[in-house]
């Protein structure tokens, strides 16, 4: 069972991703804003991150940042959920790895989204073996 880490502040989305990726049975641990989600990666080292980028205390990208620092959580795929997507800022995460989804989105969306990185994730860490 993959896990998968929910980094967003607004308490009702962030239950509605809880819920939507909990009915296709992925284990899924939520912060409500960057400086719990960092605590949470590093305690959990989860299989994926969905974090929004606008957050209070630390951004999305901050949290990015940290983490592609830390030997233990460098490699876990992310993906960003905004309501707004800047194309530098696309331009270079997606250089990084990570992938975007832009708010509101469907649940398929959501999981296609999900399953990608996971695949991609699964993929690269056979290559490497």
């Amino acid at each position: 069972m993959y896990k998968i880490l929910i980094v967003e502040d607004a308490a009702v989305f962030r239950n509605i991703i809880k819920e939507i990726l909990e009915l296709e049975n992925f284990e899924t641990i939520t912060a409500k804003n960057g400086k719990e989600g960092i605590k949470l990666a590093i305690e959990e080292l989860p299989d994926l991150i969905l974090s929004d980028i606008i957050m209070p205390e630390v951004d999305g990208n901050t949290l990015l940042d940290v983490l592609s620092q830390n030997p233990k959580t460098a490699n876990i795929p992310l993906i960003f959920l905004t309501v707004k997507m800047l194309p530098k800022d696309n331009n270079l995460n997606r250089e990084l790895g990570v992938d975007y989804l832009t708010k509101p989105f469907i649940c398929q969306e959501l999981l296609n989204a999900v399953h990608i990185q996971l695949e991609r994730s699964k993929n690269k860490a056979i290559a490497v073996a």
